[in-house]
């Protein structure tokens, strides 16, 4: 809950390189005293972003914060990976397939905290991180533009290990 603003890194995975871009979480209600200002730089990131990874708790189940979020994540109409974090013990994994009711495809469970499916889950986004690397690349030749990586965003509501995985 203390990241209010974008946090870069870039990232290797079997040879390909990316950005992942770590946001506050999206929370609309209006006694949240810094929806605002973390809502305009998530949107910068969604912007900016080529996929965007949706994290939510395996813990708590899906939420009504966490429907918002999926909708609000629609609107850029780029590609978005459910991610259930905090699946640390078998108890949690059903929770897992309680996320496909946000109709953003099959949600993928890890333990941030624990290290846990990381590794798959890099493993089962990198054929859409390459086709997405190789699009940006084309699109970079045509313009004459090679400044940038693919980005990643991270985004999801307040507490759910956003952080954690990039920390990882």
């Amino acid at each position: 809950g203390l990241t209010r603003d974008r946090l870069y890194a870039e990232i290797s995975w079997r040879g390909v390189a990316f950005r992942i871009v770590d946001t506050g979480g999206l929370d609309f209600s209006p006694e949240n005293n810094f929806s605002d200002a973390i809502s305009t730089q998530v949107t910068r990131a969604m912007e900016e972003a080529d996929l965007s990874l949706l994290i939510c708790d395996g813990q708590t189940g899906p939420v009504p914060l966490d429907r918002e979020v999926a909708q609000w994540a629609r609107r850029w109409s780029k590609p978005v990976q459910v991610v259930v974090n905090k699946i640390d013990d078998a108890k949690h994994r059903d929770s897992i397939y309680e996320f496909s009711a946000l109709g953003l495809g099959e949600p993928r469970g890890i333990s941030s905290l624990h290290g846990r499916q990381i590794g798959e889950l890099l493993d089962q986004i990198l054929p859409e991180i390459r086709r997405l690397n190789q699009e940006t690349s084309q699109s970079q030749e045509a313009s004459g533009d090679s400044s940038d990586l693919l980005r990643i965003a991270i985004v999801g509501r307040p507490n759910v290990g956003k952080s954690s995985l990039l920390n990882f």
